[in-house]
């Protein structure tokens, strides 16, 4: 290899492992989003029973704009949902039950990113988040002949800390991926008892 295919190759090496930032301004971009429950008392009590499922799906609408190539601020709206249908069948009693659980949340975050090599960069996302809970219970049951029926709903709404942290991959100057994870602390409310979430999230950015 002659002295200018060695100073190319290492100068490719070199930016290859500087990894990728995207430059100061806008994005936006998609998150689809499965959350798990961490469950305790009456709820995990409901959730053994079958009358509830520990897990949300959805998605988030994420804006935010970048001031340096490791610090940015995102805005996101977020919806995700549960809908538990529940059988039963004994020789006295016969019904239904079907819950739904649905979210609907507001977040700031600051993104602290750090470089890594090939494209991928670090992250960690502290931020703040409103969150509105909705549940809804329908039910139908006949007891010994006797039937009754259940259609009750309630809402709930709190202010609670998340923490992200995760991996995004830089395609080229405009689009980027990324996988993450992250703790929404005390952000489900069912009942007087509020719960935390564990989301994992897979995302796409557009940079403009």
């Amino acid at each position: 290899m002659n002295k200018f295919n060695k100073i190319a190759a290492f100068s490719l090496l070199a930016l290859a492992m500087n990894g990728s930032a995207h430059a100061e301004g806008w994005y936006a971009g998609l998150d689809l989003t499965t959350s798990k429950m961490d469950l305790d008392g009456a709820a995990k009590d409901a959730y053994d029973a079958k009358v509830i499922d520990d897990q949300l799906d959805g998605g988030s609408l994420i804006v935010g704009y970048s001031f340096k190539p490791w610090l940015a601020v995102e805005g996101g709206l977020h919806a995700q949902q549960m809908d538990q249908l529940t059988w039963v069948t004994s020789p006295i009693a016969t019904g239904f039950a079907d819950t739904t659980i649905e979210t609907r949340s507001i977040s700031l975050a600051a993104k602290l990113s750090q470089p890594l090599a090939w494209g991928f960069s670090a992250y960690a996302k502290p931020g703040i988040a409103y969150t509105r809970t909705e549940v809804e219970v329908v039910g139908n049951a006949t007891l010994l002949g006797f039937s009754g029926q259940v259609n009750e709903s309630a809402t709930k709404s709190k202010v609670h800390p998340n923490l992200e942290v995760g991996l995004d991959y830089a395609f080229n100057d405009h689009f980027s991926a990324g996988i993450g994870y992250e703790r929404q602390f005390d952000a489900l409310s069912l009942g007087d008892e509020h719960y935390s979430l564990d989301t994992f999230k897979l995302g796409l950015r557009y940079h403009f």
